[in-house]
């Protein structure tokens, strides 16, 4: 498919494209990190994503290129978008969403800090190309053991309902503790969400967690 448009010519800040991930949602996954977040949660661990630094900026076709690179390698169409926070780029995130769905990418899983009625509000367009959400902010007080949440205020929103019965099951499972420790270009990354106490053991370390 010719996603070499117009618009594929938008500009996006991303910090990372890494496959295989098996820590962010069921299955082997492509993960994508924008670059930049005005939420900043406290007790956050990924504060190297917060600055909107023009280093990271790509386009959508550069984007687009390098997870087709991995979706190949790895035979997956599954792919999970978190950073920062990808819908402070609302413009460049609706673009990307709509040629990985050209693309027939059929599980994306989105992470945002904003809550799930207040994208439903402004958002409404850009939620009919996310499959699985999980929203609100890391709030740093509110422990759990629950997989793929980072706090126990943050709920799974299933829009795709294709995805129900896999995502229902993953929704009852606890943390296992794995986390991927991965190295690219120069840099070094912990994949997954840790728990609280372990991420509070380790915010001073160099490590990058996303």
């Amino acid at each position: 498919m010719n996603y070499r448009d117009k618009e594929s010519n938008t500009s996006v800040l991303i910090n990372l494209i890494y496959a295989p991930v098996l820590t962010l949602g069921p299955g082997i996954r492509i993960g994508v990190w924008f670059q930049g977040c005005s939420i900043r949660c406290k007790g956050c661990i990924s504060k190297h994503t917060w600055e909107f630094d023009k280093k990271y900026k790509k386009t959508i076709a550069q984007v687009i290129d390098q997870i087709n690179y991995y979706s190949e390698i790895y035979n997956t169409k599954s792919i999970t978008i978190s950073g920062g926070e990808p819908f402070d780029q609302s413009t460049s995130l609706y673009t990307l969403l709509k040629k990985l769905k050209e693309l027939k990418f059929n599980d994306i899983l989105l992470y945002s800090g904003y809550k799930f009625n207040y994208l439903q509000k402004n958002y409404g367009d850009i939620l009919k190309y996310i499959d699985v959400l999980i929203d609100g902010p890391f709030i740093e007080s509110k422990k759990t053991n629950k997989i793929y949440k980072g706090s126990n205020n943050q709920r799974m929103y299933i829009l795709n309902k294709s995805l129900s019965q896999i995502y229902q099951e993953y929704k009852k499972q606890l943390k296992n503790k794995k986390l991927q420790l991965i190295t690219k270009d120069n840099e070094t990354y912990l994949i997954g969400i840790p728990d609280i106490d372990f991420s509070k053991k380790f915010s001073k370390n160099l490590i990058k967690k996303l």
